[in-house]
């Protein structure tokens, strides 16, 4: 299943407002509920990019509350997200991550961790799955 996040969506006043459950910064609000629903997945996008360097915790719940609206991730952007997770797990530098898949360059390396500009190859990502094998492809498509 791909990485979703949960937004819950309340009536104030004449406007209707989607606050993200995991990342309560990220909100919307607009007159129409159907546009508000329609415009959540490129609000999520915008809010992912721009705030992924400051925070190291921005995975979604695995299971939201109840009433509350998952919105999928931009596989670009998943997979961004899931491979830093991984390697702060494994407790690695982004230079040590970089030598063990064989990027010669860590600005390479570092691109893929960045949800604005990861767009791995084929061949590259053979080399991160061999490295990190816990990379589920299923949570990014």
């Amino acid at each position: 299943m791909p990485i979703q996040f949960h937004f819950k969506v309340e009536k104030i006043a004449d406007n209707f407002v989607a606050t993200c459950v995991e990342q309560p910064l990220c909100k919307a609000s607009n007159l129409s509920r159907e546009d508000l629903l329609e415009n959540l997945s490129s609000i999520l996008k915008e809010f992912l990019i721009n705030n992924s360097k400051n925070n190291s915790n921005l995975f979604p719940l695995a299971k939201g509350p109840r009433g509350t609206i998952k919105v999928p991730v931009d596989p670009n952007i998943g997979f961004a997200l899931l491979l830093r997770s991984i390697r702060v797990k494994r407790k690695l530098s982004q230079q040590q991550a970089a030598v063990l898949i064989g990027m010669k360059h860590l600005y390479n390396y570092q691109r893929l961790e960045s949800p604005a500009h990861a767009n791995p190859s084929l061949s590259t990502l053979g080399r991160i799955k061999h490295v990190f094998p816990e990379l589920k492809f299923d949570q990014i498509f």
